[in-house]
């Protein structure tokens, strides 16, 4: 009788509470792994901003960390050392997991910084022993890197094995979006295991005020990240009707008084030397529209410039087909073109008042990704 006088978001509420109280009861512990890389006699972490942020984001949330202390060696020729060197790998990570009790969550950050072949059996062994295992996606290396013709058949293979296979034996998933979702449900992923991020969250540490993005008459627009031909080819073509800053590493082109290369800074400095009026998402060969190994991996997975450029209050541009496209248009922070040769027509007809309102609207997801907003509410999804 209570139960059914209860409002939905109430009964929602209550199962939330209880489950919470079940859960410090019961004392289930939330574990991290940590992967650190040693090579000869140094050790390191190999962790860019987006997986140092998750893993800062779930210490905030008194998650604990599992280190997992890796040697790099699984370049040998043999294919029986290779295998040895996986076993390996397989050995250490069991080793490092073997403190985790029924009932304790394990995330992972995905794909492993150094996979190996018998992962999927290490999460089989998990699951058998009750221990809940999430992964966070970062990338997913065989819906990009395989379409590499560049790339071995013998890597593509081992990719294959590493990737769905490990999916698999998840309990959660945390994908990108729902487009990510629908290509892993074709490879064999239950839907009910998958939780979407929406947004990658990008912390900001404390500090001076950020620069304001601004409506001009030049209306700049900021390219920021790896700047080399081979993975942004678009770059070395972009209209030259629009003015363009750019900031990275890896930049040959030109320099004039429409494009204008700024360097290329610390991931956490960043963002107080962005100037502009929009970021720019796009990715791949052409400036014509998102094509090639990158460009085409933009209709799935979330760049993590999004997060950069909306943690600085910056609308974004960015292709109308791109998986992220769908967030800009709905949260209006943004436009979407199918071209880069339309940016400046599109820019016209956006009035003063409109733009002011894409910021606001940025500036209100700026205070969610620099907080940690969206990871921490896919993993309460997939906890619950």
């Amino acid at each position: 009788l209570f139960r059914s006088n209860l409002k939905n978001k109430q009964l929602i509420f209550v199962k939330k509470f209880y489950k919470w109280i079940w859960r410090t009861v019961m004392k289930e512990k939330i574990y991290i792994v940590k992967e650190h890389i040693c090579s000869g006699e140094s050790e390191f972490t190999a962790a860019g901003k987006a997986r140092i942020d998750v893993e800062d984001i779930l210490y905030d949330w008194k998650a604990k960390d599992i280190k997992i202390k890796i040697k790099k060696n699984l370049n040998e020729n043999s294919i029986l050392k290779k295998l040895f060197s996986h076993y390996h790998l397989y050995q250490i990570w069991k080793k490092s997991l073997d403190k985790l009790k029924e009932g304790d969550v394990l995330i992972i950050q995905f794909p492993l910084q150094e996979g190996f072949i018998f992962a999927s059996h290490l999460l089989k062994n998990l699951k058998k022993k009750n221990i809940k295992t999430i992964a966070v996606i970062h990338d997913l290396e065989t819906l990009r890197i395989t379409k590499d013709n560049t790339i071995s058949k013998k890597r593509k293979i081992r990719l294959y094995i590493e990737e769905i296979p490990a999916l698999k034996q998840f309990s959660k998933i945390v994908v990108h979006n729902q487009s990510m979702k629908k290509v892993l449900m074709k490879k064999g992923i239950s839907e009910d295991s998958m939780v979407t991020l929406k947004m990658f969250d990008y912390l900001i540490k404390e500090g001076n005020e950020l620069p304001e993005s601004t409506k001009s008459e030049e209306n700049n627009i900021i390219i920021a990240g790896n700047l080399s031909s081979y993975k942004v080819g678009y770059v070395y073509e972009l209209p030259h009707d629009v003015k363009f800053d750019l900031y990275g590493i890896n930049y040959t082109g030109v320099t004039d008084n429409k494009i204008k290369y700024h360097g290329s800074y610390p991931s956490d400095e960043l963002p107080w030397h962005l100037k502009g009026a929009y970021g720019l998402v796009w990715d791949g060969d052409t400036a014509k529209t998102c094509s090639g190994i990158f460009g085409d991996y933009l209709r799935i997975n979330n760049p993590h410039k999004t997060s950069l450029y909306l943690a600085c209050g910056i609308p974004i541009i960015t292709w109308n087909k791109a998986a992220i496209a769908q967030y800009v248009r709905k949260n209006r922070v943004g436009i979407t073109v199918s071209s880069l040769d339309e940016i400046n027509e599109k820019l016209k007809d956006v009035s003063k008042d409109e733009y002011n309102l894409m910021r606001k609207n940025a500036k209100k997801c700026s205070e969610r990704v620099r907080k940690g907003y969206y990871l921490k509410k896919a993993i309460q999804e997939a906890l619950s």
